[in-house]
């Protein structure tokens, strides 16, 4: 198994050098079985590309840049009538853009998954390089074989690779007005799939972008909740009941600079809408959090911590190197007394990522207004620094010098997301006495149908 392993690295090393600007070529892992040759016609690699975050920030004490963020999936498609053949090596060349004249000073890979070329679910057996002078970056993934010999070779339909690519320019590239800009992003994707000849399949990689404004924050929150339905809001104002809707939401706090302050507070609220209108209600409550403790770990290092405080400030939970886990490695806070709004702090991240965050939610029974037709989920994001502030005081002995730590703002972004708040559906399920039944005499059966309501997505 160690010999397995130096030799994978050594063909990434060797996989890595040999990409250049006029054609990718790898060097994948030898297949004993003599294979059919494949139809290149007949099979495509796939890239997809978006540009998700475009950040203008100015921290202070000259901590200015730009920082993008580039959404990077590949994989390969295959034509009706031609057999399917693994993927045994995926190389990709990616050309930064220019901002100002200037290349990303540094640019940072994370692998969400790499499904397409090895199946896994996470990403595993990749490595990236970037040329900072060429504003080259390279990825290279491998189908290594295990310890019979054997690659992954499932057909999984729609399967990708997918990578977050994240840069980082200098100060020299930012500004503090709205220019229009073109962020374009251009490369090429090649497969080497397991026939005998080791095919190579490739695509251009070509994104063409415009922008003005900033596209999301340094620090920012994806925020998506389960379906939300109005039966029992329905059901509390015509028929007297005080039933509670639940539903689950998962905010993923993306953290892309981890040099931007101390500590990271994000503030959650909740307000309720009817179309255009909206107004902040605490009539929508928390009652327990999903976090799992080595996703905290990692963006905050062994001796980070973050804690779950309430819109009085009191700490609900706290999660460290000390905190027990479940079996799953989640920790779970619940709270015991009604919580409208959640504040989760960090300490200073060390690494970037998300830090994936589950809430159980529920519309409380005092909301009867059937016109409220959706929720929205507000999110604030502070970061802040711990400075030192001097000043003096008079005393009976007479001037006296004070330092006192306190929390100074440098950077902030809010967002939101709203959820459209479902109507109801009727369903009936019928079962019947008997099922056996008997050709040519009279067959008996009786008809039961019952009215499903033991739900809120049903009336």
């Amino acid at each position: 198994m160690i010999n397995f392993t130096k030799k994978l690295m050594a063909v990434f090393v060797i996989a890595l050098l040999l990409i250049n600007n006029s054609l990718l070529l790898l060097i994948s892992t030898a297949v004993e079985e003599v294979q059919k040759i494949i139809d290149s016609t007949k099979v495509t690699a796939v890239v997809e590309t978006t540009l998700d975050k475009y950040v203008n920030y100015d921290l202070g004490n000259e901590s200015k840049g730009v920082m993008l963020q580039v959404g990077l999936k590949t994989g390969i498609k295959y034509e009706e009538g031609q057999e399917y053949k693994a993927i045994e090596s995926t190389g990709t060349l990616v050309n930064m853009p220019k901002i100002n004249e200037e290349y990303p000073e540094r640019v940072e890979v994370i692998g969400i998954s790499t499904k397409a070329t090895n199946g896994g679910d996470t990403a595993k057996d990749w490595q990236y390089v970037y040329d900072a002078e060429k504003g080259e970056l390279k990825i290279a993934t491998l189908n290594g074989a295990d310890d019979n010999g054997n690659i992954y070779s499932e057909n999984v339909e729609n399967a990708r690779d997918e990578y977050k690519v994240i840069a980082y320019y200098s100060k020299n590239a930012y500004t503090d007005e709205k220019l229009e800009r073109k962020i374009d992003i251009t490369g090429k994707v090649q497969e080497i799939v397991s026939d005998e000849q080791k095919t190579k399949i490739e695509s251009e990689i070509k994104s063409e972008n415009t922008v003005t404004e900033d596209i999301s924050g340094l620090i920012s929150t994806r925020i998506d909740t389960s379906e939300i339905h109005n039966g029992y809001i329905k059901s509390n104002k015509e028929n007297g009941t005080t039933y509670r809707t639940e539903y689950i939401e998962d905010v993923r706090l993306d953290i892309n600079y981890k040099e931007i302050a101390d500590e990271i507070k994000i503030n959650l609220t909740n307000s309720i809408g009817k179309d255009e209108e909206k107004q902040r209600t605490n009539d929508i409550v928390y009652k327990s959090t999903k976090i799992s403790k080595q996703e905290v770990l990692d963006k905050l290092g062994e001796d980070g911590k973050l804690q779950i405080l309430n819109e009085s400030g009191e700490v609900l939970g706290e999660i460290n190197k000390d905190t027990e886990a479940g079996d799953n490695g989640v920790v779970e806070i619940v709270y015991q007394n009604e919580v409208s709004s959640i504040e989760i702090n960090t300490s200073k991240p060390v690494n970037i990522g998300t830090i994936r965050v589950q809430n159980t939610k529920e519309i409380k029974e005092t909301v009867t207004d059937e016109e409220i037709n959706k929720i929205i989920a507000e999110s604030k994001i502070e970061a802040v620094n711990n400075v030192e502030v001097k000043s003096t005081r008079e005393t009976e002995k007479g001037t006296e010098e004070v330092t006192e730590e306190q929390q100074v703002k440098n950077y902030e972004y809010a967002e939101e997301k709203e959820t459209e708040i479902q109507g109801t559906e009727t369903k009936v399920e019928v079962e019947l006495d008997k099922k056996d039944w008997t050709n040519n005499v009279q067959n008996d059966v009786n008809f039961t149908a019952t009215l499903v309501t033991n739900n809120e997505r049903y009336t």
